[in-house]
């Protein structure tokens, strides 16, 4: 009860009268979450029916009582964001239009559910009595359902799997706010640097005690300092003097390793009975990149068209790969002779594959007589490699840049585009 009170609660912040201006992203986030948790805690208890025949079909009926009211709420929103479409803010106008897409998808997965109950749990007269009331109530969900343009019935298999694409990314999207986000970072040292702060203190103690057991009390005396306050002043700057050299060591290193590549290889070709010539140089070299950190026009490539708002918003590894080829042209092989170099880029995926879902899973739509339709659909993942080639010279940089996207499942690529 109190889940659907919940969800009763976080809907009616969009009836009228409300001011667009008012009205939050994450105003619209709840909205979802609240459909989320009362589809779960319903569908938890449809698959758990009691025996009692009576109590079976009273909580039936209070659940399809309460679905009608979330197909209700789906159209208020509906009708909310084309009344209010020019005044909201354009990241409220996305976030209600991704809301209207990713309910109806929980409210149908929640009729099937529905529709499953009542066929194991009811026969006859009373059974065709229950499914004519979610006949009438799955109607109005197509009705919503084309006007969102999200119809899955007669959809091809790569529009079914693009739109369950899409649910998943909408799923994250929703759910973003409930998880906590986590960087890396080095954590020895952290505890390192006071220890090794704490060793060098102890060796620095030792020395200076022993130093001072050997030392001529009068010559201190003569200084005006005692031997305690000598033996401090000796114990902070040895350490001192051994942390800025370790951390000084460490800041350099790490500026060092953003210039210089990870690796470096020589190119040599050699003609027979003749001596080996050295062709030129690859350096390579690995970065982990965050979206900001990407070039513009990669960028502007990736997030085009499709789902790229959603994939933006949502955050994506990226790793750049980089390998700079610097040519000898003096070398006599390149010289006298017209030589192309051909570059091969293989990439092993198989150590991420074995992580990812089931390659399919079913899916459920509103069929043209209102009947609950079930679709197995391609469960894919998708990679983008972008590749961008420049080359150098007395005009300035020339650089074309391609971007392909692997459609993946567990058992590797199913497809390759060009996008």
């Amino acid at each position: 009860m109190r889940v659907r009170e919940d969800v009763e609660a976080a809907l009616a912040q969009l009836k009228e009268p409300l001011i667009p201006s008012q009205t939050t992203v994450e105003t619209i986030k709840s909205i979802a979450l609240a459909y989320e948790a009362f589809t779960k805690v319903r569908t938890k208890g449809l698959k758990g029916l009691l025996k009692s025949s009576f109590v079976k079909l009273r909580f039936v009926l209070h659940v399809i009582r309460d679905t009608r009211k979330l197909v209700e709420y789906q159209k208020i929103l509906g009708d909310y964001l084309i009344a209010h479409n020019n005044e909201m803010n354009p990241e409220v106008q996305v976030a209600l239009s991704y809301v209207c897409e990713y309910l109806s998808f929980l409210v149908v997965n929640f009729f099937s559910t529905i529709e499953e109950a009542i066929d194991r749990a009811f026969v006859d007269d009373l059974k065709d009595r229950l499914k004519l009331r979610t006949k009438e109530i799955a109607i109005k969900e197509l009705i919503i359902r084309k006007n969102l343009g999200i119809d899955a019935h007669g959809a091809t298999s790569e529009q079914l799997e693009d739109q369950f694409y899409k649910v998943r990314l909408l799923k994250k999207y929703f759910q973003k706010s409930l998880f906590v986000n986590v960087e890396a970072e080095r954590f020895a040292p952290k505890v390192l640097q006071p220890i090794a702060g704490l060793a060098a203190g102890a060796a620095a103690l030792w020395a200076g005690f022993f130093q001072l057991a050997q030392t001529d009390h009068r010559f201190i005396l003569g200084t005006g300092i005692t031997p305690i306050g000598l033996l401090s002043i000796g114990v902070v700057a040895y350490v001192v003097k051994d942390r800025i050299k370790d951390t000084l060591k460490a800041k350099l290193a790490g500026r060092v390793e953003k210039v210089l590549p990870d690796v470096e290889k020589k190119l040599f070709y050699q003609m027979p009975d003749s001596e080996p010539q050295q062709l030129g140089l690859i350096r390579e070299t690995m970065r982990r990149l965050k979206t900001e950190q990407l070039p513009v026009d990669i960028k502007d490539l990736r997030y085009t068209g499709g789902h790229s708002g959603l994939e933006r918003e949502l955050g994506e590894d990226i790793i750049h790969y980089g390998k700079r080829i610097k040519l000898n042209k003096k070398a006599h092989r390149l010289e006298k002779e017209q030589v192309g170099l051909r570059e091969i880029l293989r990439l092993n995926l198989s150590p991420y594959l074995h992580k990812l879902d089931d390659p399919f899973k079913e899916i459920s739509f509103v069929n043209e007589s209102g009947q609950i339709g079930r679709s197995e659909v391609h469960r894919l993942y998708y990679a983008h490699l972008a590749v961008k080639v420049s080359s150098p010279d007395h005009q300035g940089s020339h650089s074309q840049v391609y971007l392909t996207r692997l459609a993946l499942d567990r058992k590797g690529i199913v497809r390759i585009s060009n996008c």
